[in-house]
């Protein structure tokens, strides 16, 4: 059965009337995959020697581990913006003899081989494979590698219950701002303490389990939520909710352009891409990882 579900995918893709007419955008995304892979690839085999060139006497291990969580939440934020979930056409299934629970199961084993959860294992692979060849313990290496694959999963399932929340994308945001704020303003050093966390995951390989327990549980999780919502009727079900206007008034002193500058307002407001640019202004926060670093400070 999951075999004929790929088959199905793969029509799907190929037959549609938008493959042909956005291929070039497909090959602009396939280089800027290719740039992500060769980008983590050459952190992930380099990186281990470059934090131990510039910070001699500290553990790269530890040192990857006490910003583990920036790149939690950053994962998360970054997946909230640009990863789709997965969707399939499951109208047609819904009237054949197969189980809802086949489909339900495929749609979510088909989000784990997402572009997004392989990408950070271009990273995580070499990274552990070097910390091998420099001596670290193997079991050690293995478990707090596992971690990391479980915490990628993890997010993407995570994904699912939080995307197109804003309450949720405020709150990582928050949590972003608060733990670079008692950081740099040395009132508590979070990121280092979450790092002793997965220290201690290294140090402890059968701590791996809690990690599995959690993936297991944001897996069924979901696998509840969409096996609830698999039916025809869930498809048809119109949702009615109270239409929030914004106030444009502003707009009145304008004169006769403010109904047509109005209607592009609105449209730009309602618009699913427009609503994707404000992520944009993420990365104007992108310079202080380097202006707030005390080696770019040095003049030249």
């Amino acid at each position: 059965m999951i075999s004929h579900f790929l088959k199905l995918e793969w029509k799907q893709f190929f037959r549609s009337s938008y493959w042909q007419k956005g291929i070039a955008i497909k090959i602009l995304m396939a280089f800027l995959a290719l740039y992500f892979i060769v980008a983590f690839l050459a952190v992930g085999v380099g990186g281990y020697f470059i934090l131990k060139k510039q910070f001699p006497e500290q553990d790269p291990l530890q040192i990857v581990n006490s910003y583990l969580l920036y790149a939690v939440l950053g994962d998360l934020i970054f997946r909230y913006f640009m990863q789709k979930l997965p969707v399939m056409n499951i109208k047609p299934l819904l009237t054949l003899p197969i189980k809802k629970s086949k489909i339900v199961h495929f749609i979510l084993v088909k989000s784990s081989c997402s572009f997004f959860n392989i990408m950070s294992l271009f990273f995580y692979i070499p990274f552990a494979i070097i910390l091998i060849k420099e001596g670290y313990d193997i079991a050690g290496v293995l478990g707090w590698l596992f971690a990391m694959i479980l915490l990628v999963q993890s997010s993407n399932f995570l994904n699912f219950l939080i995307n197109k929340n804003s309450v949720a994308l405020g709150v990582l945001v928050a949590l972003v701002a608060l733990g670079y704020a008692v950081q740099y303003f040395q009132v508590f050093n979070l990121p280092g303490f979450i790092g002793t966390g997965f220290d201690f995951v290294y140090e402890n390989p059968i701590t791996v389990l809690l990690f599995t327990a959690v993936l297991g549980s944001l897996y069924i999780v979901n696998y509840n939520q969409l096996r609830n919502e698999v039916y025809l009727d869930a498809l048809i079900s119109e949702k009615t909710e109270e239409v929030v206007a914004s106030d444009l008034s502003f707009t009145e002193r304008l004169g006769d352009l403010a109904p047509f500058i109005k209607n592009d307002l609105r449209l730009m407001w309602r618009n699913k891409r427009t609503k994707s640019l404000f992520g944009c202004w993420l990365g104007l926060l992108y310079g202080l990882i380097f202006y707030t670093n005390p080696t770019y400070a040095k003049k030249i």
